[in-house]
């Protein structure tokens, strides 16, 4: 099969979705092209996790089968069921708790604002995503800049995670509030009272890209949107609890019993009298992330 067929295969693999034709097909080709992808580093099927669970599973399933490997179909499509029912769930979450609150409108605001759109054919196959299926219309009009409802939770998860080991790392002292603000000049984020130095916006930015996948531009325009949406959604970021207090988000960790059990209490808001306000700023909009540290 030459390489062209073999692209060919694969692009039909993002469009016909549960096609038992195509599904022989990979199963006779399966080493020709576990062999082309293993010459290609670039090659889309890198991106596999963007296809729906079930029809992935089937996916492997050919290719195992064409290669003569034993597979076991009821036990890793059951894997594949608990991860797309995981990623359901947070999608209902993202629709029955975070666009009632006016968070989603803000974020897509600021996605039009800030990032180019993602193309059809990648809007289309995100839009086949157990998340965006089950967060509805927003979670679609976020899908066109190539993110997603659990796009949300890698983000700010990043954030908490990064700060924990901060504070395991002795860089902050245990017990003491956090300090977080997004700076006009792009320079330090993280602070705690009485320190010289902490972390800069741009050490969250990168942690933020790192753990969702996404470039910079996005990791900025999510790490952003989290901020100020913590400001009314106290629990936004895992482990800790934000308070806006002055000019910044005071963010304290919270004792091992303390943590909201799942995102439907994670996400709740608190009642606000004041609609979101987006606010988009100079940093956000000219990409300026100086790793220079700032004193608070």
């Amino acid at each position: 099969m030459s390489p062209t067929k073999i692209e060919e295969l694969i692009e039909r693999i993002y469009k016909e979705y549960c096609s038992k034709d195509l599904v022989q097909e990979i199963k006779s080709h399966a080493p020709e092209l576990v062999e082309y992808l293993g010459k290609t580093e670039s090659a889309r099927p890198l991106s596999w996790e963007e296809l729906p669970a079930d029809w992935l599973a089937d996916v492997y399933a050919a290719i195992a089968a064409g290669l003569g490997t034993d597979f076991e179909p009821a036990v890793d499509k059951a894997l594949f069921s608990a991860d797309a029912k995981d990623r359901e769930s947070v999608g209902r979450a993202f629709f029955e708790v975070l666009v009632p609150a006016g968070a989603i409108t803000s974020l897509v605001e600021l996605c039009k604002h800030q990032l180019k759109q993602v193309s059809d054919q990648a809007h289309a196959r995100l839009a086949h995503e157990s998340d965006v299926k089950a967060g509805g219309q927003p979670a679609v009009e976020l899908a066109a800049f190539g993110l997603t409802p659990t796009h949300l939770v890698l983000a700010t998860d990043a954030v908490a995670l990064l700060l924990e080991r901060a504070i395991d790392a002795g860089f902050f002292p245990g017990g003491r509030p956090l300090f977080l603000r997004l700076s006009t000049s792009g320079s330090a984020a993280v602070t705690c009272e009485g320190q010289k130095d902490g972390l800069t916006q741009s050490e969250l930015v990168d942690e933020i890209a790192a753990f969702a996948e996404v470039d910079e531009k996005t990791s900025a325009v999510l790490l952003h949107w989290a901020v100020k949406t913590a400001e009314f959604i106290p629990y936004l970021f895992v482990g800790f609890r934000a308070t806006f207090t002055r000019d910044a988000l005071e963010l304290t960790q919270l004792k091992p019993e303390e943590p909201p059990i799942n995102l439907f209490q994670r996400w709740n808001s608190r009642k606000i009298t004041d609609p979101f306000n987006v606010e988009i700023d100079t940093a956000v909009k000219q990409g300026h992330l100086e790793r220079s540290r700032l004193v608070r």
